[in-house]
Order: C-alpha cells, then sequence, then structure tokens
C-alpha cells in the first residue's frame, strides 16, 4: 500500500484516505449540525413558526460544503481507480 511498505503504488493509499475521511466529516460536522437542528426544529414546532435560528440552521455553509466534499470525493476515487495515476 504505496510508500508505507515501500512500494511505488500510492493511489490506493491515497483513496483510502480520501474514503475515510468521510467518516471525519460525519461525525465532527452531521452529528453536532443535526442535533442542532433537532433542537431548533422543535421549538419552531411549539412556537408554530420558522425561527430565525431554524432558518440560520436550514442554511448552514458548513454543512453545505462538507455535502460537497462528500460529492466531491466519490468521483476522486473513481478517477484514482480507473487512471491510477501515481
Amino acid at each position: 500500500m504505496g510508500f508505507l511498505q515501500g512500494g511505488a503504488v500510492n493511489w490506493v493509499l491515497v483513496s483510502l484516505v480520501l474514503f475515510f475521511s468521510r467518516i471525519s466529516v460525519i461525525m465532527l460536522i452531521y452529528i453536532p449540525h443535526e442535533k442542532l437542528l433537532k433542537k431548533r426544529l422543535e421549538v419552531a414546532l411549539v412556537k408554530g413558526q420558522v425561527s430565525a435560528e431554524l432558518s440560520e440552521s436550514l442554511s448552514d455553509k458548513v454543512s453545505r460544503n462538507a455535502h460537497i466534499y462528500e460529492l466531491a470525493v466519490i468521483p476522486v476515487i473513481i478517477f484514482l481507480m480507473v487512471l491510477k495515476p501515481f
């Protein structure tokens, strides 16, 4: 698996790092944001109106960028698997 084992093929290692980096995105971004969204949604349901905090949570740029990252990682991994550039 690449330079870790003294080999010259590193695309497998890079693909694995990219694939498992998605787990950190889930743990560090999605789970905390979902908990906050759930709390704000409950408050909005009790009030019967959409609050500013709920709107902010629904249009969160961090979460959006995390989704973009996840969607971008898959084609990169496929690119590495098909072309094996290094």
